[in-house]
């Protein structure tokens, strides 16, 4: 007989979203495993493809989240039993974000008015539905409270996945977030069987703070990714190298690094504003969307579906990779790495993760220092050189796979 996972994550099946695309995977690797899968979410997700997949979608309550909300559920036309809900959140929900802007002094991205009613719903569904395993994923850290509370009720096997650590230098909105999320790391810890980080940095750090009796249920397994073939030949302009980024430009993940590197070769002589090409495929916000497209080398298409974004990487030369310039990269690296990897593409990355330069050199990929532009120059000049070289050096095969990794969660 079929085991049965609750699955539960705020987005699943939202197009550019790093969250959903990650649970779209874990959805399609556990199918491929044998388990009967259901699925709990927000209202902001879309409905599954696959029609023998039961998925439960479940509004947040908060004010500011019900707004967010209503705007995703607008493109898909199906919006009558969420808009039931608006009188408890005009009441309510407003109250809950009052209380949190007195304890956090703002509002984050936890989405934690979701669990108000997730929670006891997926208490109901996993006992009605003799649910075997909860598996929680995030994105929003609200996942994993619904999936806590639920545990408790139901003593069903709870297993947590983190796609970012919850406690570290550089993570959350300020001291207060900060310390209420490292709290919320142990009291998940004391209650799941076990807490997955996708990076081995993050769960040795995680181990550290803790006594072996609670270490033990910490583990480090990479995600991989379901791999997507390109069914379209894309021209791309002659004589320019092209480097494509996929993902959203924003606060200290940017391209300054880079284009300082540019003009200092530039300015040099080593090569001209000609030479290269950068595409950027996700949304860039701020001042620095503006100083990015002001150079005549970059240009910008907004979120797009994952198909069509991966389609148009398979033209490129390399595949550009870039990490915050702060702490909070140097536990975790971008999903993104599985899908180039997939490519096999070359591999440009701007890191700030020792683990992840590691994995790239494994597989014969190139890396630099996000925080020295020189660096990063010399490596851009050595690419440079090697997309003219006819011996170019062989990539390794990704053999990080998606279905083996997913497996090793609940061994």
């Amino acid at each position: 007989m079929k085991k049965r996972i609750l699955l539960i994550s705020y987005w699943v099946n939202v197009e550019g979203n790093s969250p959903a695309i990650m649970a779209d995977d874990k959805i399609e690797s556990l199918s491929s495993l044998g388990y009967e899968i259901n699925i709990l979410t927000s209202f902001a997700s879309r409905e599954p493809s696959n029609n023998k997949i039961r998925q439960i979608r479940i509004p947040s309550i908060s004010f500011n989240d019900y707004l967010y909300e209503y705007k995703e559920i607008k493109k898909f036309k199906d919006f009558f039993k969420f808009i039931l809900f608006f009188p408890l959140v005009l009441t309510f929900g407003v109250f809950l974000d009052l209380i949190q802007n007195f304890f956090i002094k703002g509002i984050g991205g936890g989405k934690w008015s979701w669990s108000i009613l997730s929670a006891p719903f997926s208490i109901l569904y996993a006992l009605y539905n003799k649910i075997d395993y909860i598996f929680t994923m995030g994105g929003p850290a609200t996942a994993h409270l619904t999936g806590a509370i639920c545990s408790i009720f139901t003593k069903k096997k709870l297993y947590i996945e983190l796609q970012d650590p919850l406690a570290g230098r550089d993570i959350g909105r300020n001291k207060s977030s900060s310390k209420y999320l490292l709290i919320f790391e142990k009291i998940l810890l004391t209650i799941c069987n076990k807490l997955i980080f996708v990076t081995k940095s993050a769960s040795n750090e995680a181990k550290s703070r803790y006594q072996y009796s609670l270490s033990k249920k910490i583990f480090g397994i990479y995600t991989g990714s379901k791999k997507i073939f390109s069914q379209k030949k894309i021209s791309k302009k002659k004589n320019k190298i092209l480097f494509i980024h996929l993902g959203t430009l924003y606060t200290t993940r940017n391209f300054y690094s880079l284009i300082k590197a540019i003009e200092f070769l530039i300015q040099n002589k080593k090569i001209l504003k000609s030479d290269i090409e950068i595409l950027n495929i996700g949304e860039i916000y701020g001042d620095i969307k503006r100083h990015h497209l002001n150079k005549s080398y970059i240009s910008w298409e907004s979120i797009q579906s994952r198909k069509n974004a991966l389609e148009k990487c398979y033209s490129a030369d390399f595949l550009l990779l870039i990490q915050h310039t702060d702490h909070r990269s140097r536990l975790t690296f971008p999903y993104k790495l599985y899908e180039y990897l997939n490519i096999g593409k070359p591999i440009f990355a701007l890191t700030n993760n020792t683990e992840l330069d590691r994995i790239l050199k494994i597989n014969h990929h190139y890396y630099c220092d996000v925080n020295n532009y020189k660096d990063v120059a010399a490596k851009l000049m050595h690419l440079i050189k090697y997309n003219n070289d006819q011996n170019k050096i062989n990539l390794r095969f990704n053999k990080i796979n998606h279905i083996n990794q997913c497996k090793k969660i609940f061994e």
